[in-house]
């Protein structure tokens, strides 16, 4: 392959790569719902269980729900113990909270209508790059098993569901 069409690829991939940003189309990454390892299935949680993991009893875990995505957030305690900033967080799916950048009551929810493009790519760096690579996910939000039920019932056997 030429200089002159490495170049040209390179740039086709690039303004490709950018073109869903810049047009404001952007395409929110998909979360893939996963077994455990050996198979077993995931934990799935309503909002009501989700919130008994809110950072009030010391002896149970602290977790939390971004993209519908439940990550135990305990190695984290000095940030999302009782009395910290971001505890307002656990115990729930805020993801319009992480997108936004906001603590306030009102984005304390996993609802994403209305937001713009920038503001659901930001959701996805800190999805993909703060809480996938630190913390355990230990299961998923039913509405998020609800929104995937098709792709989960191709994708899996009867039996490892």
């Amino acid at each position: 392959m030429s200089a002159a069409m490495s170049s040209l690829t390179f740039l086709m991939f690039t303004c490709f790569g950018f073109s869903c940003v810049l047009c404001g189309k952007y395409v929110p990454v998909k979360v893939k719902i996963e077994t455990h390892e050996g198979g077993v299935p995931p934990k799935i949680f309503t909002g009501e269980e989700l919130s008994k993991y809110d950072a009030s009893n010391p002896e149970e875990p602290i977790y939390l729900a971004i993209k519908g995505v439940v990550f135990d957030v305990t190695s984290g305690r000095q940030f999302y113990s009782k009395g910290s900033d971001y505890n307002v967080l656990v115990g729930k799916d805020a993801s319009r909270a992480h997108a936004l950048w906001s603590l306030e009551e009102k984005d304390l929810t996993h609802d994403l209508s209305g937001l713009s493009d920038k503001q659901l790519q930001g959701l996805d760096d800190v999805y993909t790059q703060t809480y996938l690579p630190k913390y355990t996910v230990v299961g998923y939000m039913d509405y998020l098993i609800k929104q995937q039920e098709d792709d989960i019932q191709k994708r899996f056997t009867n039996e490892e569901l």
